[in-house]
């Protein structure tokens, strides 16, 4: 699957911001400013995704999104729209309904931007890891295997559409992610009779808006409580979780370097072997048939006693104890009744059968992060000021030589190893200079241990790294998106000739970026309207819509509204030129052609006017 965006977005600035916003994610970005350059984009060269805004010049996106699901080709092809416009529940779902795969309303994070298009392309050049396919491997098998070996990082699965992901941090579960839109919690709220449909869609909008995430939300609605909101959260982790365990196709690989999931439901006390037993019995027939053919016509043995107490005392895992030792070890006669319980027990490793117990770790799990060697030999001089000099742009990962995401045995093991070379003791006998480094560099060592070794300390310093480098352009995205809904909004009311109202949301559209030639031409203009006999006004106007131009110069609307200004104040031959320039680089402008032909009209008109009065009847005397 290509890992290629094309991002439709008619504003240019917009549109290079969420271009880098995925680019940093590690996504080739390719660009279209209107629907016709996007459908010729899609047909040179296939994108993996179309992240698509549905008001567009020359073809609007409902009609490239219906195009594209018109046609054999792209009818597959995910699509992500997004609009500051149609934010309602409603619109969304509409577009969803006309094929679009997902709905981002403007303004939007850039984290949530990535999340979103990982869910359906992946991680970026996750199709060069090796995978497993769930056709040959259970999911069940997948899942202990990466806990049993206490890896970080994310587990991704994928049949057709559907994407879930599981993150997992010293191999315990800690997040999961779905695209599977009535997994969401809203939507199970609903379908559980908690919340009424208003709330789910006034939850959903304001979530959209950027006002947070929907269970936060319905809580400061007062639509459930807190609390109701917490254990929803955990069913719906485990929920989607367990639904994996009934995939019977469908490819996982896994990413060792992701630290966190965007829009992903927590799963802090998830209890794995708990977890495993519970999903086994999601397996449908035919794949619990084809992995119990391990136990077919074998002598098992059961042996509970290394699980934790909750699984020894679970009433399913008794009975087929009891029931094996009633059948003196033959699992055949047992498959039917107490399937799942046992291949359940056989994945934990508390059945065995006769002969050497299988391998268990699916082939495409990786053993871990692999470690830098240390040093051997003397430590000289130059050693010590290298590793110093190197350490003061490391991580703490780095620092112990370890991959990101190891875990915190593989911390403490580096730790020790590099101790063993750096420990000031060492260097009692040595000069001064030497001791100086030897203690820097150990002191360096001994930060990132403790702050590994530390659950709380680790978790708050992944945070940071994550953010880093991200948290500017997430925050630059977020404010021209915010800018821009505002601008529209103050569009809205202009056409209402509701100015003073208009005015506010075109100054904080300006405040958020205030390089965007567009918002300052109307708020230009707008100024004016509201005091045209205001000198001071119509100066200030002057100047925004002069700027508008020089920041802008291909901007429709800095010229046409600084010909208005300029026909108002008499200066007519630079209101013509003003004019003019719409019209060439708008040839359909409507507005900017009526007042060329009023000019032409009076003109022709004045030829026979008596000498002295005035073109256009600017400056003409009354009376």
């Amino acid at each position: 699957m290509s890992k290629e965006v094309l991002i439709v977005e008619d504003d240019r600035a917009l549109a290079e911001l969420l271009s880098r916003a995925l680019k940093l994610a590690g996504y080739r970005v390719k660009l279209a400013h209107d629907g016709y350059a996007a459908m010729e984009a899609i047909e040179r060269s296939r994108p993996g995704l179309v992240l698509l805004d549905i008001l567009l010049p020359r073809r609007d996106g409902r009609s490239v999104l219906a195009e594209l699901r018109k046609k054999e080709a792209t009818q597959d092809l995910p699509v992500i729209a997004m609009s500051g416009v149609l934010r309602r529940p409603k619109q969304a779902r509409d577009l969803e309904e006309a094929g679009a795969n997902a709905f981002l309303a403007k303004p939007f994070q850039g984290s949530e931007l990535v999340g979103l298009v990982e869910t359906f392309l992946g991680p970026p050049g996750s199709g060069r890891r090796e995978q497993i396919s769930l056709t040959k491997t259970s999911t069940a098998e997948v899942v202990w295997g990466a806990m049993q070996r206490g890896l970080s990082g994310a587990l991704h699965f994928q049949v057709g559409r559907k994407r879930k992901a599981l993150l997992l941090v010293e191999g315990k579960p800690r997040g999961v992610r779905s695209n599977v839109v009535r997994e969401c919690l809203g939507r199970r709220l609903f379908e559980a009779g908690r919340i009424q449909r208003e709330a789910l869609d006034e939850s959903l909008e304001r979530s959209r808006a950027g006002e947070g995430r929907q269970g936060e939300i319905l809580v400061r609605m007062g639509a459930v409580t807190r609390k109701e909101v917490d254990e929803a959260l955990l069913r719906q982790g485990e929920d989607k979780l367990l639904e994996l365990f009934s995939w019977t196709e469908g490819d996982v690989w896994f990413e060792a370097d992701s630290e966190a999931l965007p829009l992903s439901t927590p799963m802090e006390s998830c209890k794995p072997e708990e977890l495993i037993l519970r999903g086994v019995q999601r397996m449908g027939p035919d794949t619990l048939r084809r992995s119990l053919l391990v136990l077919k016509g074998k002598q098992a043995r059961l042996d509970p006693s290394g699980l934790s107490e909750g699984v020894q005392r679970d009433p399913a895992v008794e009975r087929a104890r009891e029931a094996l030792e009633a059948a003196g070890g033959r699992a055949d006669d047992l498959l039917r009744q107490h399937g799942a319980i046992l291949f359940g027990l056989f994945v934990l490793g508390a059945l065995r059968v006769e002969g050497d117990q299988p391998e268990t770790k699916p082939t495409g799990l990786p053993d871990g992060p692999i470690k830098r060697a240390v040093r051997t030999g003397p430590v000289t001089h130059a050693e010590l000021l290298e590793t110093r000099q190197h350490q003061a742009e490391q991580s703490h990962f780095e620092v112990l030589g370890l991959a990101q995401g190891a875990s915190a045995a593989e911390c403490k093991s580096a730790f020790f190893a590099l101790a063993k070379r750096y420990h000031p003791d060492r260097f009692a006998g040595e000069p001064e200079e030497i001791r100086a480094l030897a203690g820097d560099v150990f002191a360096r060592v001994s930060v990132a241990h403790e702050t590994l070794s530390n659950p709380t300390q680790r978790q708050e310093y992944l945070a940071s790294l994550k953010d880093k480098g991200k948290k500017e352009e997430e925050n630059e995205v977020s404010q021209i998106l915010t800018a821009e809904v505002q601008f529209q909004k103050g569009e809205t009311l202009f056409k209402k000739k509701d100015y003073v109202r208009a005015l506010e949301q075109f100054n904080w559209a300006l405040d958020l970026n205030p390089e965007e030639g567009e918002y300052r031409a109307m708020r230009g203009w707008t100024t004016y309207l509201l005091n045209p006999e205001d000198a001071e006004a119509c100066a200030q106007a002057r100047e925004d819509l002069d700027k508008a131009i020089a920041v802008a110069p291909r901007s429709v609307t800095g010229y046409y509204y600084l010909g208005l200004l300029l026909k108002a104040c008499a200066e007519l031959e630079q209101a013509e030129r003003m004019f003019r320039k719409a019209i060439e680089l708008a040839p359909g402008h409507v507005e900017a052609a009526r007042e060329l032909r009023l000019f032409q009209m009076r003109r022709e008109r004045e030829k026979g006017s008596p000498k002295g009065s005035s073109f256009l009847g600017f400056g003409r005397k009354k009376g």
